[in-house]
């Protein structure tokens, strides 16, 4: 057999290299600006989201507020008790105050009594003439 002046296969391949990929490019071309395209909607779509970060910090902040309310709640709860409480010692300061009144009244004619007590006593250590 003689040999071939055709060129082989591998070489024609290798030659047709560079043309196969400009076509394989120019036909991806329209698929690159539809997505250049969407590219554009797509960073619209980003903006809008990143916006949204300010609400979700708001919102957060909202949650913690709610656990500060719950707490509250509960405060308010034992501030209710204790109220409770103070209308018991109102209660007993106002008898305390009535039996303080009752006694001053019960005092006051011991004290005359005392004072006459003190004077005799004071009589008698005198000497006599």
């Amino acid at each position: 057999m003689a040999p071939s002046s055709r060129p082989s296969l591998p070489l024609v391949d290798i030659a047709l290299a560079p043309t196969r990929l400009v076509v394989e490019v120019l036909q991806a071309l329209p698929r690159l600006a539809d997505g250049l395209e969407n590219l554009g909607s797509v960073l619209a779509a980003l903006d809008r989201i990143a916006e949204f970060e300010v609400y979700l910090d708001r919102i957060a902040s909202f949650g913690r507020t709610l656990d500060q309310l719950a707490g509250l709640s509960d405060s308010l709860a034992a501030v209710a008790e204790s109220t409770k409480g103070l209308g018991a010692l109102t209660d007993a300061v106002d008898q305390l105050e009535h039996a303080a009144a009752e006694l001053t009244r019960a005092v006051q004619p011991l004290q005359g009594v005392a004072q006459r007590i003190a004077r005799i006593g004071r009589r008698s250590d005198q000497p006599t003439p």
